[in-house]
């Protein structure tokens, strides 16, 4: 029976769009990426880190969906819902005046499941929103706002295997990246080398690897 992988990357790194989407699409996978922008003094220090509008916009033009992960990676546990929804309503602008379609598909930035927001996500046309934890997600019976996935980096070694034993066909897995490699955040690295070998274990594997967007539809979320 089908076993499905969700993948999906955050932050926007330029990276994800010369190295990771050809590969993902060379194999035929799926993918939601969830760029933010931080803020310009990070820009300043980090200049062409980030993938611009043009490289979004090829993105979506691959076939990938580009989510939302809040302007200035906003944690709403440490500011008020209303500015937490401003800035996602910011990248939002960015997006659109990029040529995108407004984004179905939320991550928390660090991953925390911020109860708080979920009505007002909701409220702007968010279906989904992905946070970071270990497990398995229950279709039938899961919240869909607070969708777990598993973060891989090079200080992971054993977790994509041990997230693959938990993934059957009643029980999706997903799993995120930042950059491959990420030199910002060296904290959540992944080697190139170790990234193809990643997804060429999930092909070997026969799995389907996924979008959020494209899981979503299967599912009939509206």
């Amino acid at each position: 029976m089908e076993r499905i992988v969700l993948l999906s990357f955050d932050d926007g790194v330029v990276n994800q769009r010369h190295f990771v989407a050809p590969l993902l699409q060379k194999l035929g996978f799926g993918a939601t990426f969830f760029p933010c922008r931080w803020n310009r003094e990070w820009r300043e220090k980090h200049p062409g880190a980030l993938m611009d509008k043009n490289a979004l916009r090829e993105l979506w033009e691959m076939g990938f969906e580009v989510g939302n992960h809040t302007w200035g990676h906003s944690q709403a546990e440490r500011v008020s819902t209303e500015e937490f929804m401003a800035d996602a309503a910011r990248m939002e602008e960015y997006l659109q005046e990029a040529g995108l379609p407004a984004p179905r598909t939320f991550a928390y930035p660090c991953g925390t499941f911020t109860p708080q927001v979920v009505e007002a996500l909701k409220n702007r046309g968010y279906r989904c929103a992905r946070s970071v934890e270990n497990a398995p997600f229950h279709p039938q019976d899961g919240d869909w706002m607070r969708f777990p996935a598993a973060c891989i980096h090079d200080q992971t070694p054993g977790l994509l295997r041990a997230m693959l034993e938990q993934c059957t066909h009643q029980k999706p897995v997903a799993i995120l990246y930042h950059g491959v490699p990420e030199i910002a955040h060296p904290w959540v690295n992944r080697n190139p080398q170790g990234f193809q070998e990643d997804m060429e274990t999930l092909k070997q594997e026969g799995i389907s690897v996924l979008s959020f967007q494209q899981y979503q539809d299967r599912m009939n979320i509206n």
